[in-house]
């Protein structure tokens, strides 16, 4: 049976967002050497920082202490959608807070949190944060007046003076993503090994439908994820390992039936956002496969 795709590119600017493919991996083998990326928590001096901000759960962002298990929500989403992309280095804490309120827009911009004191900074309009050896790297995009192509603006900034050093242009067709796919999104933005790449996942299009104004594809679509370095080098998913899962696919090694979202951990471990039995939990996953379930509620309709 086909199914319709309309011609809008559209940007998952999820956090880690599920990565579609073939199979799934056991939670301990995530541990991935040398690589540094951002999601729905960060580990820095035994405690857990995390945030939840989707399918009717917006939290602040709450500090666990992973030995005695004990909380507190230090940041306020004061009422906003909330945050994502969390990454800690240097007794700051780096996210993407979306300040809009509701589901029918966004307004990300790029917060850094003294833990000291908890009082925030803001860097800069942007989404999906990475630090890694005092720099930060951001995304912005923008679309053509057809909304034909996609373009990435890569950004470094330096964090000793919190000022942008430089910028990349990129689109789908520099990462050799070009007119037989349709360019879905960026999934992940991978520093590793003092160089920084990006995982992209793509679709396979089918014919164009003039009446439905969309391109159709069969169930056998081809989909998944390709690695590309910044000069649109392809890279071997086994040099820079991404893990992908199966939207809706088994999650049990996870603790939760179904699956919805995933993104590792700065620090160690995993964070699944999925089904178990009628809720919606959210749980993290340490580096040896234990399951910490942090928040549970009623799904969305």
């Amino acid at each position: 049976m086909k199914k319709i795709l309309n011609f809008v590119l559209s940007m998952v600017i999820i956090s880690g967002s599920i990565l579609s493919g073939s199979s799934t991996t056991k939670a301990a083998e995530v541990e991935l050497v040398n690589q540094i990326t951002s999601g729905m928590g960060a580990i820095y001096n035994g405690t857990l920082y995390y945030a939840m901000n989707g399918g009717g759960c917006h939290t602040g962002i709450i500090a666990r202490n992973l030995t005695t298990g004990k909380e507190q929500e230090i940041i306020s989403n004061e009422g906003t959608n909330g945050f994502s992309n969390i990454s800690v280095y240097d007794d700051y804490l780096y996210c993407s807070w979306d300040k809009y309120r509701g589901t029918d827009d966004s307004d990300s911009q790029i917060y850094r949190f003294d833990l000291k004191n908890y009082k925030g900074k803001y860097l800069a309009d942007g989404y999906m944060p990475v630090v890694a050896e005092n720099k930060l790297y951001y995304w912005n995009y923008s679309w053509d007046e057809n909304y034909e192509s996609e373009y990435g603006l890569l950004n470094t900034m330096d964090l000793n003076t919190c000022s942008v050093v430089d910028s990349i242009t990129l689109n789908h067709k520099t990462f050799g993503v070009d007119g037989e796919y349709i360019f879905q999104g960026i999934y992940d933005c991978l520093y590793q090994n003092g160089e920084i790449v990006v995982a992209i996942s793509y679709e396979e299009l089918g014919e164009y439908d003039e009446k439905n104004g969309g391109y159709m594809w069969s169930e056998n679509y081809e989909r998944g994820i390709r690695i590309y370095n910044l000069a649109g080098e392809e890279k071997s998913l086994e040099a820079f390992p991404v893990k992908y899962l199966n939207y809706q696919s088994d999650g049990t090694p996870y603790g939760v039936d179904i699956i919805y979202d995933y993104s590792r951990v700065m620090g160690g471990g995993e964070m699944i956002v999925g089904i178990e039995g009628e809720n919606e939990v959210l749980n993290y996953v340490t580096s040896d496969g234990a399951v910490i379930t942090l928040k549970s509620w009623i799904p969305a309709e």
